[in-house]
């Protein structure tokens, strides 16, 4: 059986402070099989709160670096 978590969130959401190596590494520490990323995408007035370059850019590189141990 595959251990699946889709819904977490990283310090890009205002309600969690953890970045997104630290939950990576504690799901494969914990057993999980496969993360779901889900951070809070909210307009602020001119902006959005989410920075979406940085994000994916992000997901992007733990994916190639922990692909040999969950999946993204």
């Amino acid at each position: 059986m595959k251990i699946v978590d889709n819904h977490v969130h990283t310090h890009f959401s205002s309600d969690a402070k953890d970045t997104m190596e630290d939950v990576i590494k504690r799901a494969v520490n914990i057993g999980v099989d496969c993360l779901t990323f889900t951070d809070h995408l909210e307009y602020n007035t001119d902006h959005f709160s989410l920075d979406i370059p940085k994000y994916t850019e992000q997901i992007s590189k733990y994916k190639e670096k922990y692909s040999d141990d969950i999946e993204l």
